[in-house]
């Protein structure tokens, strides 16, 4: 399955103030999600409908929705996993 990915307006800019070293691993990350939106260790979010969660590295989390019938995915936040709850 092949979805489209889009990214808001907020997770935009929270990828523009990523350090160097992990800004294209969150890249890659967010990029790999069309091809599987629900990769290995995500983990579904409670409270968040048809929410989950990745981790980029250790310290860095990209939540995003799924909807199937649309084929989409919508990356909402990206950050520090301090910050990401």
């Amino acid at each position: 399955m092949h979805s489209k990915v889009s990214i808001t307006r907020k997770a935009t800019k929270a990828i523009a103030r990523l350090p160097d070293t992990i800004y294209q691993r969150v890249k890659d990350a967010i990029a790999d999600l069309a091809n599987e939106p629900r990769p290995s260790g995500c983990k579904k979010l409670r409270g968040y409908k048809d929410s989950y969660r990745i981790w980029v590295g250790r310290d860095y989390r990209v939540l995003y929705r799924v909807d199937d019938q649309e084929q989409r995915i919508e990356v909402f936040w990206v950050g520090s996993r301090q910050d990401a709850y």
